[in-house]
């Protein structure tokens, strides 16, 4: 029997010394109407704190990267878990069919199947993927994340979390209005 994902639900939103911050939630509210929303602060911002009380809000799913995520397939296939996909023993058929080489075109066909399990979802559907600190320099990685923020059928909002973030290349999205950015100074405590 396969092993559930252990990252596709959100984190209790309130802990023992969790403090209430109304200015913080009400700033990230609108990533459930956003194609993508990147948040970036450096550790005790509060940052996943406040994504777990707008995931709690609503439909959502989460994934924790982990350092073994920094490559585009592993990264995929935590997304596509948690967007409901069975997890599969077997090598992915599109690692096969691309070949190790090509790390760009894994990670672009790897989204557009991503986007293609997120049309299948029944109502809008809030993802939050954190901890993107540990993607790093991986170009695929960072790729296949920009593919998707762009490409997402519009029941899916992302949320990019992280101490840093890769370059993602979103500046069109930000032109459009469809990408909410929430820094440091932002989350800070006023």
């Amino acid at each position: 029997m396969g092993e559930k994902p252990s990252a596709v639900t959100a984190p209790s939103p309130r802990g023992p010394a969790t403090v209430t911050r109304p200015r913080i939630a009400d700033m990230l509210a609108p990533a459930r109407l956003r194609r993508a929303t990147l948040v970036v602060a450096g550790a005790g911002y509060g940052k996943t704190t406040a994504l777990a009380e707008i995931a709690a809000a609503g439909p959502s799913r989460w994934v924790r990267v982990k350092p073994a995520d920094a490559q585009a397939e592993s990264l995929a296939t935590r997304i596509a878990a948690a967007l409901g996909e069975a997890p599969s023993a077997e090598p992915s058929g599109i690692a096969a069919a691309t070949g190790s080489d090509d790390r760009h075109v894994l990670a672009e066909r790897r989204a557009a199947l991503l986007c293609e399990l997120a049309e299948t979802l029944p109502d809008d559907l809030l993802l939050v993927i954190d901890d993107l600190e540990h993607v790093g320099s991986d170009e695929a990685a960072s790729h296949l994340l920009r593919v998707l923020s762009l490409e997402a059928p519009a029941q899916l909002h992302l949320v990019l979390s992280g101490r840093s973030l890769p370059d993602l290349g979103l500046g069109a999205a930000q032109g459009r209005g469809e990408l909410l950015e929430v820094t440091a100074p932002d989350l800070s405590f006023t």
